[in-house]
């Protein structure tokens, strides 16, 4: 019996539309119904989904799903609760969640012209004597990152700690050729993440 190539091709076409529709619909949910959970979470970590590019660079939903993740867990914690800060997360702080990845795009960028490096060692240094300056052993401060912050130490080096010895060092650098205004980087960050090769799926 021959195959009948006619149903074939139809099933594989409504198949191939069921997928578009889902797809049209999870993305419309994400980007604009602010969907999170366990299961956008787990077809995020799959497929490299952007929340925003500058210049070509992605910001990736999942990247942005884990910082606001990390607001919402420090939110709760205790040591919200002892500096009395502790409150749910707001639709305010999820935008400033993705500026600031925004913002690490550019600073990666800038760190690239400059030619200004980050060490591994660097990076190290700045945990023992600023992220964990009481001296707490490497499993102890991992289980602090993760019950406070949902962090893996990794992602913390990356997206914490790297950021903010580019920003200082850059700050430096930058100054240097703004008549030592120490404000001139913040304010370039904010134009960059305005120019036209900037883009923003999520809507706040």
């Amino acid at each position: 019996m021959k195959p009948n190539w006619i149903l074939i091709a139809i099933i594989a076409t409504g198949i191939a539309a069921v997928l578009a529709v889902v797809s049209l619909i999870f993305m419309w949910g994400v980007y604009n119904r602010h969907w999170e959970g366990p299961i956008v979470e787990t077809v995020v970590s799959v497929i490299p989904m952007p929340a925003g590019r500058l210049a070509g660079q992605p910001v990736l939903v999942k990247d942005y799903l884990r910082d606001v993740r990390s607001i919402s867990l420090f939110l709760a914690s205790e040591e919200a609760k002892q500096q009395g800060v502790d409150r749910s997360i707001t639709i305010e702080d999820r935008k400033q969640a993705f500026e600031r990845l925004l913002k690490e795009l550019a600073l990666e960028e800038l760190a690239y012209i400059r030619k200004i490096e980050i060490t591994d060692e660097q990076m190290n240094e700045a945990i023992a004597l600023e992220f964990n300056p009481q001296g707490a052993q490497e499993q102890e401060f991992e289980a602090y990152l993760k019950e406070t912050y949902g962090w893996e130490l990794d992602d913390f080096k990356s997206h914490v700690v790297r950021p903010a010895l580019l920003t200082r060092h850059l700050a430096a650098s930058y100054a240097s050729d703004h008549g030592n205004d120490l404000n001139a980087l913040e304010a370039y960050l904010d134009e960059r993440i305005t120019r036209a090769d900037v883009v923003r799926y999520i809507k706040f």
